[in-house]
């Protein structure tokens, strides 16, 4: 059926798409009643019926704001929800932590107190401190000759209350290997010997020994010289002269088994070696030396008288150097006197005797 006003004609109405179901609204209210003809109440009464409907659409559209907004509360709380859980694992895993440090330091305190009381309370004598094993002798300490070799032992208890193992922790013995060859080595120089002269130029010397060490079982010597000499200069030695003549004989003497002479004048004598009354010149300075012997004689009796021959030896030491003889009788053409002079050139050292 149809209204006599199409839904554009109804008053107040500027948006059509407000009504787009009145017609269905209104068959439904009107339903069971014949309309033959709508008066203007009738209009009042389908506005009445509008209105309600406006209504009913502005709470729909408010339920959906509503709807939308618990929606976003709802995806909030999510979100406080999700930061409220790895806050509590983060503060899960600091308290484990937390636990685990504590269980650490729990279990050392634990360990210190058990020993503190083990050190107090536990009677000495279950603790006290022992010796170990001996240890291995160790090797000798040469390769031959002589040596030493040692071994250990530790005082064992880490908790002992006592003093510490009574006794010596170490051992020491001899050892031997073998005879070393030892190679001869030289000692230090000798301090130089005084100058052998006291004037002039002379010489010194100083030695040294093979003794450090000395050479063993078939070691070397030492190499090289064990005495040195060098020059040596003291001052210059003064002028000498040593010098002597006489003449006169007039007796001799034996004196240790040889006949000497004694002379009764003397010519000249320099440094007093000679000595008039024996005959003997002593030597005090050690050098070249010249004597010489001059026998004069003088023939008074026959062609064979004995005591005629005249004789004289020089001797060094007992050892002979001159034998001269004159004999004023060997030619009876001689009525004069009769003389012989031989000399010779020695050297004497310092207490030699001529």
């Amino acid at each position: 059926m149809k209204f006599g006003k199409s839904k554009a004609d109804l008053p107040g109405s500027s948006d059509p798409s407000l009504y787009e179901n009145t017609n269905i609204l209104t068959i439904n209210t009107f339903a069971g009643t014949q309309i033959t003809n709508i008066e203007e109440e009738d209009y009042e009464t389908i506005d009445e019926t509008i209105e309600p409907i406006e209504v009913r659409d502005s709470h729909e559209r408010k339920k959906k704001n509503a709807s939308n907004d618990t929606i976003e509360q709802v995806e909030v709380r999510d979100s406080h929800e999700r930061k409220r859980k790895s806050a509590s694992n983060d503060t899960l895993k600091r308290l484990k932590c937390r636990f685990n440090v504590m269980t650490v330091l729990n279990t050392v305190v634990y360990i210190t107190l058990i020993s503190l009381v083990i050190f107090l309370f536990v009677p000495k004598s279950s603790v006290d401190s022992h010796w170990a094993q001996w240890s291995s002798w160790t090797s000798c300490d040469v390769t031959c000759g002589n040596g030493k070799h040692l071994r250990l032992r530790t005082c064992t208890n880490q908790f002992a209350t006592t003093n510490d193992c009574i006794g010596e922790s170490l051992q020491i013995r001899e050892c031997t290997i073998g005879n070393c060859t030892v190679n001869g080595q030289w000692a230090y120089w000798s301090s130089w010997t005084s100058c052998d002269v006291t004037c002039g130029k002379g010489r010194r010397l100083r030695t040294r020994r093979c003794t450090d060490p000395t050479p063993e079982n078939e070691g070397r010597d030492c190499i090289g010289e064990s005495l040195q000499s060098s020059q040596c200069s003291e001052e210059n030695c003064p002028a000498f002269m040593s010098a002597f003549s006489v003449t006169t004989p007039h007796s001799y003497s034996t004196i240790n088994g040889i006949r000497k002479l004694n002379f009764s004048r003397t010519i000249y004598q320099y440094g007093n070696d000679f000595n008039i009354s024996t005959g003997t010149y002593t030597c005090s300075k050690s050098g070249v030396y010249h004597f010489s012997v001059t026998l004069v004689k003088k023939r008074v009796d026959e062609r064979n008288n004995q005591n005629e021959l005249v004789r004289c030896k020089l001797y060094k030491n007992r050892q002979s150097l001159i034998y001269i003889k004159v004999d004023p009788t060997d030619d009876d053409t001689d009525k004069g006197n009769a003389a012989i002079t031989q000399s010779i050139v020695i050297n004497l050292d310092v207490g030699n005797t001529v």
